[in-house]
């Protein structure tokens, strides 16, 4: 069995074939987008731990200037 994709006859396995490539080329970007994620907020959990510190610190910077 043949199907018709852009104009071009392909055989169905393939079609069924090149979908499961297309899939696990999507769970891996998936994967990879979850990875990603995880490391940008480990790095705004680290600046706004920095950030209380130097707000913290602030006052104490300020009456020794004074």
């Amino acid at each position: 069995m043949y199907v018709s994709v852009s104009g071009i006859s392909v055989p169905v396995a393939v079609v069924i074939g090149g979908d499961g490539v297309a899939t696990r080329g999507i769970a891996r970007n998936v994967q990879e987008a979850a990875r990603d994620t995880e490391r940008v907020m480990g790095n705004i959990r680290h600046v706004r731990e920095d950030a209380g510190q130097i707000a913290s610190a602030a006052p104490r910077i300020v009456s020794a200037a004074d």
